[in-house]
């Protein structure tokens, strides 16, 4: 794995780490203000991308060491991490659609239940939804990046080669001229 390509991860991950956590606090705080027993769920959820993202930022770091026990590298991580995740959303879930069934019942059969202070919902639902808009926007467009040089580099293509590639431009998803177009004419020319 080129050296760029763990630069491009490693930012993507850290900018994950910091949206994650930020949309989780704010998930706690509404939930504190609110007492709705969704924005503790999104909280909780945000709070499985958090550490999600912390893992992952672990992973890329220490997955290709190779050890006695682990010859090719550790790479099992991933996966392994992937089914704990699975497992906590999964009990995450369960917990909520069973604590939601039983606030739906005592309000139906025993008109229990409490006012919902609305008021800090709507700003914070357009704020997560912005930066989770940003946050899959952002990781698409470096995941692309990464993918193009994962190609490129499993291929062997030479400079001639990445020119002749016709790269995609959506915009506002990427720029009119690819990075490694750009890159391979600066090598083109400093080769020649």
């Amino acid at each position: 794995v080129n050296m760029s390509q763990k630069k491009i991860e490693r930012k993507a991950l850290i900018i994950s780490i910091i949206i994650n956590a930020i949309m989780a606090i704010a998930g706690i705080v509404v939930f504190v203000i609110t007492k709705l027993q969704a924005l503790f769920l999104d909280a909780f959820f945000s709070f499985i991308g958090f550490t999600s993202s912390i893992m992952a930022f672990t992973f890329s770091k220490v997955s290709k060491k190779k050890t006695s026990s682990y010859p090719t590298g550790m790479y099992f991580l991933e996966p392994f991490y992937g089914v704990l995740k699975a497992i906590f959303i999964f009990i995450l879930l369960i917990s909520s659609l069973t604590q939601s069934a039983v606030a739906a019942f005592n309000y139906t059969a025993h008109g229990i239940g409490t006012r919902i202070n609305l008021l800090p919902i709507l700003p914070y639902t357009v704020i997560m939804l912005g930066l989770s808009l940003f946050l899959y926007y952002y990781n698409r467009h470096q995941n692309k990046k990464i993918n193009n040089i994962s190609i490129g580099l499993s291929h062997r293509v030479t400079v001639e080669n990445l020119l002749d590639v016709d790269f995609t431009y959506a915009p506002p998803f990427s720029t009119s001229v690819d990075i490694l177009h750009s890159a391979a004419r600066m090598l083109k020319s400093k080769l020649n």
